[in-house]
């Protein structure tokens, strides 16, 4: 039968289920247990981009013993054609996964051909036997902390034990790698074909092919059918209590109007990011500055300059401080990806004759892998400052989602490279603002675009945000900074007096900023999360449905219906 590629497919091979979703294959489980979060593949071009698929004359065949998926797929973007055949069958605990392409143009590309991604929390702290491309094996470890570099090489195959069978993966076609990639915020391990130390980009001809195969086995110890997803969702209260981050938006250059200005007022926001580049593009300081003097907030100050300390300490002369208060200062060189400790020697005394005793910070624009491949000197900053958006590596809704979980293992891992320090998130988007991984020229007109997601002012963005917020917290982030003020990427808009969704949440925060947040567990973080805040004895809560099926959520002993994709407020 022809499938319709509109609507994700729930499919069965023996006591395997799957999510067939886009021409993917999502969330395969064994019983109850998670065993691969995703086996997919992509093109990704001479930037790292992902090119964007299309498929076509999708088919399946179901019989008693599992089933037979055929489709045929289109890569194809700014001069690349890649297309694709592809064949996915189930036959009882076994799933295999074959894909033959071929270039239809004359293109580069970093990497062609299949990802394998393994969930943390069923596979951390794991041991997995890793067969090399000889022949030979090694035993290994899932890592806990976040590894900055690939942990496991040279794979042919993998096996581990999960909570209830054994699972091995086997590759043909190419030699893969796994990589952590909590680096960039995704939940998940990655293990993905063409290593990293080969030279990239490679050139492909029209006609050049590709032809690869997984296949997942899985040998049952015990099966646990005990627990249905779908009827038992509980937000688990764990007793502890956590202080709340300080919040602040990102200034963007724009002059609120009356009603903007209020409406952001009405936040009760600890801070505003102001960005100052000592590299011509600053025309939106001033703007900026203005930002925060009407909303009297105190700024969050970021500095990308370089070692030359008398040019930063002129720029910053010029600047009118008056009636303004720095509450951080982030100091980043426009020469590296992350802070160096000589350059914090030569800018740190010019900082302190302008700003005092305010904290100087060292750490990325970037992305926690940054900070995690070339760590700032943490005796020389008193705190440690990353990025954050959850659309480095993948780009759909269910993605987007599952990122929110990771922040309390970048908190953690941050916490050991800072020594203890504070930890600073800032800014956090929705999609990235920059490519530290380029290898071609980006267009400032071009990023602007990119960073452009129509997401932004849906309720995907605001489960997202709740569920980010609940993982931060708990986390025990000392500060984060969401979005920006206005427009396209902020909180709410002059342009028909519309506030967002994510404006609600924080409103709600604000409006309850001195309250501690009790830990709490979600049994089905993939379909619901929630936030409990406690103040002067009294409960609040945030409560956000993932799903497009209206569900049920237990709290002790009560019980709270959730509309589909419903974010809910309550006292």
């Amino acid at each position: 039968m022809m499938v319709d590629m509109n609507n994700p497919l729930t499919l069965s091979t023996g006591h395997l289920e799957v999510l067939f979703e886009n021409g993917f294959l999502r969330y395969i489980r064994f019983g109850n247990a998670e065993l691969l979060r995703m086996i997919y593949f992509a093109v990704r071009d001479s930037n790292w981009g992902t090119v964007p698929h299309h498929i076509t004359n999708a088919t399946l065949t179901k019989n008693p013993g599992g089933f037979l998926l055929h489709y045929e797929c289109t890569c194809k973007q700014k001069g690349i054609d890649f297309r694709w055949e592809c064949r996915i069958e189930g036959t009882g605990n076994t799933l295999t996964f074959e894909i033959n392409g071929e270039a239809h143009s004359h293109f580069d590309a970093n990497r062609i051909g299949f990802c394998v991604l393994h969930p943390i929390d069923q596979c951390a702290g794991k041991e997995v036997r890793i067969t090399h491309s000889n022949g030979s094996s090694t035993v290994k470890t899932f890592p806990k902390a976040i590894a900055p570099h690939q942990p496991f090489k040279d794979i042919k195959g993998m096996a581990w034990e999960a909570d209830t069978s054994e699972v091995k993966l086997f590759f043909e076609g190419d030699v893969f790698e796994t990589e952590d990639q909590r680096n960039w915020l995704d939940a998940s391990y990655k293990t993905y074909c063409t290593p990293l130390e080969l030279p990239f980009p490679l050139s492909w001809e029209i006609g050049k092919t590709v032809s690869q195969r997984i296949r997942l086995e899985v040998i049952p110890r015990l099966l646990d059918t005990s627990f249905d997803q779908g009827t038992d969702l509980k937000l688990n209260i764990l007793g502890n209590t956590s202080t709340l981050p300080r919040l602040g938006l990102e200034a963007n250059g724009r002059i609120p109007s009356d009603w903007e200005l209020q409406k952001l007022k009405d936040l009760q926001l600890s801070f505003l990011r102001v960005e100052i580049r000592l590299d011509g593009k600053e025309e939106n300081v001033e703007s900026n500055l203005v930002q925060a003097k009407r909303l009297q907030l105190p700024i969050e100050l970021i500095l990308f300059t370089n070692n030359n300390a008398s040019a930063l300490g002129n720029r910053l002369k010029k600047i009118n401080w008056e009636g303004l208060i720095i509450m951080s200062i982030l100091a980043l060189n426009t020469e590296t990806l992350t802070t160096k400790r000589g350059f914090l020697e030569k800018v740190r005394p010019v900082l302190r004759a302008t700003f005092g005793k305010a904290p100087i910070g060292g750490g990325t624009d970037h992305y926690f892998t940054q900070i995690n491949r070339e760590r700032p000197p943490s005796n020389s900053i008193d705190f440690l400052s990353f990025s954050a958006n959850p659309q480095v590596h993948a780009f759909d809704d269910l993605s987007i989602l599952e990122t929110a979980q990771t922040f309390t293992s970048v908190i953690e891992s941050a916490q050991m490279i800072s020594g203890g320090k504070p930890i600073h998130i800032s800014p956090i988007t929705l999609k990235p603002r920059s490519n530290p991984d380029a290898t071609v020229a980006i267009s400032e007109e071009e990023q602007a675009r990119a960073r452009l997601d129509h997401r932004h002012k849906t309720p995907l963005n605001a489960l997202w945000t709740l569920a980010s917020l609940k993982n931060i917290i708990q986390g025990s982030a000392a500060q984060a900074t969401f979005f920006q003020t206005l427009g396209d990427e902020g909180l709410l808009s002059d342009s028909g007096r519309s506030l967002f969704p994510i404006y609600e949440v924080f409103a709600f925060l604000g409006q309850r900023k001195n309250a501690l947040a009790i830990q709490t567990e979600s049994s089905h973080p993939l379909v619901f999360e929630g936030l409990i805040l406690e103040e002067n004895g009294k409960r609040s809560y945030i409560l956000g449905n993932f799903t497009e099926d209206p569900i049920l959520i237990r709290i002790e002993e009560r019980s709270i219906g959730l509309r589909p994709k419903e974010l809910k407020f309550m006292d």
